[in-house]
């Protein structure tokens, strides 16, 4: 038996008391608890979905908080899912082709002058790169809708992956310069100490994890 209108909407209506705030989370609840009472309706249960309701929950989502864990199971799950899909890309990008334009760009490297502009070229070049991603990410995104109060797991969770590289560079040029400058024995670890073929394997990498994102970001949001 269909529900009517009245019937879902009572459905969105008790989710929405519970602190469900992704989107991808809330559909896949609101689509098993609708599934799980036009089932027992089949059955032949006339009663009212405020009954079928609390029979489901107290039968499928025992404990004060019926849907607390599943939410937590499912953002683990999809976490674990996002980590694998985007290394799984970055190796995808490592193949026999792309390896010597590698090896060919690292043995520049070492070619390259160690001087302060090659440096400042080198440290901008990673700049533009790491942030490539997070561009690209947030405009493919917008083809994810969520209801107002929402957010989207999805978009959230592949979006941290592309922030990694930001964090690189945050790390590098924030924590790790300081850290050179303030205490002498460590002189050795500023960014702008750094030969140029540290500079170019470290740019090697930052572009194969763009690609890797990118690529992840057309798996999710289902772009063609």
């Amino acid at each position: 038996m269909i529900l009517t209108t009245e019937e879902i909407n009572y459905v969105s209506d008790r989710l929405n008391r519970h602190d469900i705030k992704f989107q991808e989370v809330y559909d896949e609840l609101k689509d098993h608890m609708l599934t799980a009472i036009e089932n027992l309706r089949t059955q032949g249960d006339t009663r009212s979905v405020e009954t079928l309701w609390q029979e489901v929950v107290k039968a499928q989502f025992p404990g004060w908080w019926p849907f607390e864990d599943i939410v937590k199971q499912y953002q683990t799950a999809y976490r674990r899912k996002i980590k694998k899909a985007l290394w799984a890309n970055v190796r995808h990008y490592i193949n026999w082709q792309t390896i010597p334009a590698m090896l060919i760009l690292v043995v520049i490297g070492f070619y390259l002058p160690n001087t302060k502009v090659v440096s400042i070229c080198m440290i901008v070049a990673l700049f533009l790169v790491s942030i490539v991603p997070y561009i690209y990410i947030y405009r493919a995104a917008r083809v994810i809708k969520t209801d107002k109060g929402k957010q989207s797991l999805v978009k959230n969770y592949v979006t941290s992956q592309a922030n990694f590289l930001v964090l690189i560079i945050n790390l590098l040029f924030n924590l790790v310069a300081n850290l050179s400058r303030e205490w002498s024995p460590a002189a050795f670890l500023g960014p702008m100490q750094y030969p140029p073929v540290i500079f170019m394997a470290m740019l090697v990498f930052f572009v194969i994890y763009c690609l890797g994102c990118i690529r992840l970001s057309r798996q999710q949001f289902k772009i063609a």
